[in-house]
């Protein structure tokens, strides 16, 4: 019976060890393994032989054995860890992977590549207070570059944390106008999220009177400031401009030319001059006029920006000329264009006042050498701004070295035609708000009497002289520091 119960207790003892994954629900059994196993302990106890050299050997061998056990199995350990990262990492990033918050908002706001890009736009001056923004410091100025980067914003082309600051972006452009003037082509660069459909977006946004041609790749070099070697400017005119004025030597006696009422140029034959039709002669010595221009010579006459280093003034002319008469919607008119590398701050509407003075009989041609003398300062008088017109940059220096080589040449080739249409609409609105404001006729009475030499004190006592004129003018001209690189 002994025998059996013994056999019996093997067996359930080897029940366990066969089947370790088995759930035991016998408790005689467990008593029993717990019986047999205490007993084999205690048996391997008794049957321990005396230790000898060659077992401390043995056991030396095993040791180390079991060391390089171990690190094998730390090396296992750290490979199951690994694996056990990757693939934590990979259940993260699939779509049964926990959502990460920041990854969310970096796919919703910037999910699309973000490049440098070159953006050729056009707009009409009228309702802006210039083209350069403010970089939203003015809320109460609008601006063309803010209009048009709002929309942008709008659209999706710039992430939302890069909005309110125009910097973040990298934000330039090649050249910069008045308040009032007009661009049938100006260059942006900045760097914008490619998103498919932009500029349709972009279009559907933008008020009537700002234009959105389109976009190029650019190197990360690109500088549409810096790279912009040549800017091409017209100023359109009613060619009763060119004719000589009988009265140019009477002084009007106003010195503010916003003063100057309709009823004022009507008294003085000046406010119906739309159907003049200049003639070859007067054309030919607009040229040769214009042609004065041409080289580099100081303007620090011809800016409203009077303290700077002094050469800062210097500008290079390349081409200044005049078309013959033509006609849109039923106003004679010339066509001034001038080329140069840059323009200072009202340079090309001062060249357009001398000019139209020399024209009209108020200065001689030879004036001109006053004008651009370093050592003289004289006012020059300043055209109205609706006539004057942006139509092109060139970027020779940057379509000439291996930047453009990527992207390919910055030019508004591409965009020609259209840029013709907005050309003709600009000149449209052009003779349209001057037949309301009639600026060119009231700038025109304002020119008389114009003097470029101060009197002496003891010349004149009178402010009813032509020369007081020039006395006030003088006291009105503003002061400013620094001298832009380029504006208009």
């Amino acid at each position: 019976m002994q025998g059996n119960e013994h056999s019996t207790t093997q067996e359930s003892s080897q029940q366990v060890v066969d089947k370790s994954t088995d759930t035991i629900t016998t408790s005689s059994n467990s008593v029993d393994t717990h019986v047999d196993n205490s007993n084999n302990s205690e048996n391997n106890k008794r049957k321990e032989p005396p230790t000898s050299s060659s077992d401390n050997n043995n056991s030396q061998k095993n040791h180390d054995k079991n060391k390089r056990r171990k690190g094998n199995n730390g090396k296992n350990n750290n490979n199951h860890r690994g694996k056990k990262e990757a693939t934590e990492k990979t259940t993260a990033n699939s779509e049964w992977g926990k959502p990460n918050p920041n990854k969310a908002k970096n796919e919703n706001e910037e999910k699309y590549q973000k490049k440098r890009v070159a953006l050729f736009i056009g707009y009409l001056g009228t309702n802006y207070n210039g083209s350069q923004t403010s970089n939203f410091t003015n809320p109460n100025v609008v601006t063309v570059e803010e209009t048009f980067f709002k929309a942008l914003c709008k659209a999706g082309g710039v992430a939302e944390h890069n909005s309110t600051d125009m910097n973040k972006v990298h934000f330039h452009r090649s050249s910069r106008t008045d308040k009032g003037v007009h661009a049938a082509s100006n260059v942006l660069e900045m760097k914008l999220l490619l998103k498919p459909g932009l500029i349709e977006e972009v279009r559907k946004l933008l008020p009537d009177d700002i234009v959105f041609y389109g976009f190029k790749r650019v190197s990360k070099s690109f500088h549409a400031k810096e790279h912009c070697t040549a800017r091409t400017y017209e100023y359109l005119l009613p060619a009763f401009a060119l004719a000589k004025d009988p009265h140019a030597k009477e002084w009007f006696r106003m010195t503010n030319l916003e003063k100057i009422t309709d009823s004022d140029i009507e008294n003085h034959g000046l406010l119906d001059i739309y159907n003049y039709d200049a003639t070859s002669e007067e054309v030919e010595m607009a040229n040769r006029v214009l042609k004065n221009f041409i080289g580099t010579h100081s303007y620090h006459n011809y800016t409203q920006l009077t303290k700077a280093k002094p050469n800062s003034f210097n500008r290079h002319i390349t081409r200044f000329e005049c078309s013959n008469p033509f006609e849109i919607a039923g106003v004679k008119v010339v066509k001034l264009t001038v080329c140069g590398s840059s323009f200072i701050y009202n340079q090309i509407r001062k060249m357009v006042g001398f000019f139209i003075g020399v024209m009209r009989g108020v200065f001689d041609e030879n004036e001109f050498d006053l004008t651009v003398d370093k050592e003289k300062t004289v006012p020059v008088p300043l055209a109205p701004a609706n006539g004057l017109l942006l139509c092109e940059q060139e970027f020779k220096r940057y379509n000439s070295k291996a930047g453009s080589q990527l992207h390919g040449n910055v030019s508004a080739s591409d965009y020609a035609n259209e840029m013709e249409e907005f050309k003709k609409r600009i000149y449209s609105h052009m003779l349209q708000v001057e037949k309301e404001d009639h600026a060119i006729g009231k700038f025109l009475l304002y020119l008389r009497g114009w003097l470029f030499i101060k009197p002496k004190v003891n010349e004149t006592s009178s402010s009813s002289t032509p020369q007081a004129n020039v006395e006030m003018l003088g006291e009105e001209t503003e002061q400013v520091l620094d001298v832009p690189e380029e504006d208009e």
